[in-house]
């Protein structure tokens, strides 16, 4: 099952909306907040670790839904030097490329 991130998921369950089979959806949601993973039997998404820096009031807060809490929210360790800097490659990476034009085909032809 995939790993997505908050847009990825919202996006996919509009998209597919309640259709989804059990089990078939993103096993974790990674956020700016920490994570979230379904909750047994109905796969709806909990926050079940935070960051360091965020309370669970914060991530709470920050959605757009009433988000669930786990009863035991885990503390994820800090990232290392080596993990922010692969981070902010792909951050930069991503940035770069969304700033260039996409060109698409002329209509009528193939």
């Amino acid at each position: 099952m995939p790993i997505m991130s908050l847009a990825e998921a919202v996006e996919a369950h509009v998209r597919d909306g309640d259709s989804v089979a059990p089990g078939s959806g993103p096993q974790a949601v990674i956020t700016d907040f920490g994570i979230l993973q379904p909750l047994p039997g109905s796969q709806e998404l909990a926050l079940v670790a935070r960051y360091p820096h965020v309370s669970v009031a914060a991530a709470v807060a920050a959605t757009g839904w009433p988000l669930k809490v786990a009863d035991e929210v885990a503390l994820l360790a800090a990232p290392t030097p080596l993990e922010l800097g692969a981070l902010r490659a792909l951050n930069e990476r991503t940035r770069l490329a969304h700033s260039r034009p996409v060109k698409l085909p002329a209509q009528g032809t193939s």
